[in-house]
């Protein structure tokens, strides 16, 4: 019982964010034998936990700052050039049997960006991304900033193949073009 009061006490100190998606964006990034290809992630749903009295306040490492209540991304919200295009990409998320791509966090760990007034810091996360019905454990290094208006912005960049998520490489015209392996996933997110 003294651990769930801990626990429940931790949380009150939290602020919770959620991500505002007219000021986010998600990009997709991949090649081909033919060029380069993207696609937009439009919608981001996500619960975040924030210990802005310990993140605004810190001068060294610390740990377990954020909490993640559930990061997910409609696969139906990923759209791209043209409409074959954004079929092909639901085609080959599994978006019938497996609708949402899905980020569970695991911990995290936050370093002040030194001379930045406390207001930059660096976030290294570790979790689980599921996607089309497969499970990648990743490491992330996420770029971060309080912001005067009291948002927080969260970027960077991960990188991930298509084999990660057992999905086999696009192609078309009977295989002479077909999509590179690996993919680049940039964002800014505005919480």
């Amino acid at each position: 019982l003294p651990f769930a009061v801990a626990a429940q006490q931790a949380d009150i100190e939290k602020t919770l964010f959620t991500v505002d998606n007219a000021q986010s964006t998600m990009l997709i990034k991949g090649g081909s034998t033919v060029g380069s290809w993207d696609a937009d992630v439009t919608v981001i749903q996500a619960e975040i936990m924030v210990d802005m009295y310990a993140l605004q306040s810190i001068d060294g490492n610390a740990d377990g700052l954020f909490s993640l209540n559930g990061l997910t991304i409609p696969v139906k919200q990923i759209q791209s050039d043209g409409n074959r295009m954004t079929n092909n990409i639901h085609k080959y998320l599994k978006e019938n049997s497996h609708p949402n791509i899905t980020f569970t966090l695991s911990e995290t760990s936050v370093s002040p960006n030194p001379g930045s007034d406390g207001k930059r810091f660096e976030l290294n996360a570790k979790g689980t991304i599921n996607a089309a019905g497969a499970s990648k454990n990743v490491d992330m290094v996420l770029s971060g900033e309080l912001n005067d208006n009291g948002t927080i912005t969260l970027s960077g960049v991960q990188h991930l193949g298509f084999s990660d998520f057992n999905i086999d490489r696009p192609s078309a015209m009977l295989g002479t073009v077909r999509a590179s392996e690996e993919l680049e996933i940039h964002y800014t997110i505005v919480l």
